[in-house]
């Protein structure tokens, strides 16, 4: 490990351990990537702490219906998006990948809040077949990310702990139904979420010979990291006939240390 990693290293379990945030001299680093070659350069990125820090997300994807159509109603909604305000760092695709490293500040308030729901209500008064399908697959990162391919030349992680931390998604797939329709009604509601606080580093698996992994994470006065993304259906309501629902929710959530 460098002088310089080292060094910081030491600094930010020095201020997690008194509770404090460390605040680096640095611009905020969001995306770092290299080229798909052999020997891949050097990854670095540092990432200081904000007296108040507040990343907003929302896009819903909305349908409503038919309302009084006769007929088919076929709705489609879907909702994908990927909020970052920590550091993420994807390597090369070479023999030998460039080190990886990753130095990010705690913030004093630091809050990153996703909102992308999918969402369909159904044809309403028609009479016939109603489909509806609403998918919504968002990802968060407030955190360290680091991913590197094949031949990994190591990968150095050191995050600081928040005096007040929070990541909040909430994504939900949701499905009304058919309402007074009489017929057939098929509904499909699916949520796959992911959302990140911590250190996430994932090594290269290749020909070359795969780095170290090392993560440095401080703890935080106050931290939250709360997904919330249900597959809701309801039903075809006062439909007459067959009715089928399809509701799938999968989900990952990381406020640690995860290294594979």
């Amino acid at each position: 490990m460098s002088r310089f990693t080292q060094s910081t290293a030491l600094r930010i379990a020095a201020a997690s351990a008194a509770g404090l945030p460390l605040t680096l001299g640095f611009a905020g680093v969001a995306n770092a990537g290299t080229g798909h070659h052999d020997g891949g350069p050097r990854q670095t990125a540092v990432q200081g702490g904000s007296l108040l820090g507040v990343l907003g997300q929302v896009n819903p994807a909305l349908n409503v219906g038919g309302i009084l159509s006769k007929g088919p109603v076929t709705q489609t909604a879907y909702s994908a998006s990927s909020a970052n305000s920590g550091v993420q760092q994807h390597g090369g695709h070479g023999h030998r990948g460039g080190r990886q490293t990753a130095v990010q500040g705690g913030d004093v308030v630091g809050v990153l809040a996703q909102v992308n729901p999918a969402l369909n209500v159904g044809g309403i008064l028609t009479s016939g077949p109603v489909t509806q399908t609403a998918y919504s697959a968002n990802h968060a990162n407030s955190g360290i990310e680091q991913h590197d391919g094949p031949g990994s030349g190591g990968q150095e992680s050191f995050q600081a702990g928040d005096l007040v931390g929070g990541l909040i998604q909430v994504d939900p797939a949701v499905n009304v139904g058919g309402i007074g329709n009489s017929g057939p009604v098929t509904q499909t509601a699916y949520t796959d979420g992911s959302a990140n606080s911590g250190v996430q580093q994932s090594g290269g698996h290749g020909h070359g010979h795969d780095g170290s992994q090392r993560a440095v994470r401080g703890g935080s006065l106050l931290g939250l990291n709360l997904q919330v993304s249900p597959a809701v259906n309801i039903g075809g309501i006062l439909s007459s006939g067959p009715v089928t629902q399809n509701a799938t929710a999968t989900g990952s959530s990381n406020s640690g240390l995860l290294q594979g």
